[in-house]
């Protein structure tokens, strides 16, 4: 049977953790329309742009008076936070353990401790490793083989833990590759957003490797709406992919950008990675049933959106 969708968010009191990223800052506009009070808590100070019933707190997971109090404030925390890609992460894992793993377990304590609903945000690509089916469900082996996916499956493990044996309420999303307006084009991570930031300025296109890897890409906008169903979500799963409803090999994304300048795009490929799957794609037929969510923004509608927003924040207009 169909699960609905009871709880509202009129009314609900939502922290946002890491509201200053990609994913933070598009889920906060996501929320103050579907009606939630908002609490936005990032190391960095309040952004421009944020609107002025947005309560924005300066501080970290490891300032756990602080992080506590907030907690005890609200409905749902989303856990967005994250200091690692899946490079930095590879290269670093001790790091991405110490910044990443340690700072969730405090949170987890928190929250076992109140009666927030949890959201985390984890990773659909890096999880699942390339040893499944495709595309892949929920319910498919996890084997990380880059320290990143390790380090997202681990906080995943404890949640579930916590959820036996102390009764958190949580629920987990795998996303795949997100890509929109907000998102940095210089960080390392997106390749959307770097492919069109280079397009945009005349630089080349790094490709590593053949170019067939294949992606799930996503649009930011419909993420957010997978988060605001997951916090209203009235069911027993607690699992979620979250994607968009199929995969596009490198080499489509640049046949899908080129169309979109007077120019050629120049590419330059180099070695293939051993960190990167070779096809990543989420089967999202558990979202789509029980959270009444499906992607709605298809890639060339998403790739003409964070061109806009590329040109206005960093030009120059091609």
């Amino acid at each position: 049977m169909t699960e609905a969708t009871s709880r509202s968010l009129e009314g609900k009191t939502c922290l946002v953790l890491g509201a200053g990223g990609f994913i933070g800052w598009n889920l906060i506009q996501r929320l103050r329309s579907d009606g939630a009070a908002i609490i936005a808590l990032d190391i960095r100070p309040a952004l421009e742009d944020c609107p002025a019933d947005v309560e924005w707190v300066e501080a970290g997971l490891n300032d756990r008076d602080v992080l506590a109090d907030l907690v005890k404030r609200a409905d749902t925390v989303f856990h967005l936070a994250a200091s690692s890609t899946p490079a930095s992460a590879n290269a670093d894992p001790a790091g991405d353990v110490e910044n990443s793993v340690l700072p969730a377990l405090g949170l987890l304590d928190m929250l076992t401790e109140s009666s927030a609903r949890l959201v985390f945000v984890s990773s659909g690509g890096t999880v699942y490793g390339p040893e499944v089916q495709v595309p892949t469900p929920e319910s498919a082996q996890t084997d990380p083989i880059n320290a990143y996916g390790v380090g997202k499956l681990a906080i995943e493990k404890y949640i579930a833990i916590d959820r036996r044996q102390r009764g958190l309420d949580a629920i987990v999303l795998r996303v795949a590759n997100p890509y929109g307006p907000h998102q940095n084009p210089m960080r390392g991570q997106g390749a959307i957003a770097a492919f069109l930031y280079r397009a945009l300025n005349g630089e080349p296109i790094e490709i590593w490797g053949t170019g067939e890897v294949i992606r799930d890409y996503v649009y930011i906008g419909d993420v957010a709406a997978a988060l605001s169903a997951a916090a209203s979500y009235d069911g027993s799963h607690a699992l979620f992919n979250v994607g968009g409803g199929g995969g596009l090999s490198l080499n489509d994304i640049i046949g899908k950008i080129e169309p979109l300048f007077s120019q050629p795009i120049r590419v330059e490929r180099k070695p293939g990675r051993v960190l990167d799957v070779p096809a990543s794609i989420l089967d999202i037929s558990r979202a789509s049933e029980h959270l009444k969510w499906r992607p709605v923004v298809d890639i060339n509608t998403g790739l003409g959106l964070t061109l806009d927003w590329l040109r206005e924040r960093f030009g120059p207009a091609s």
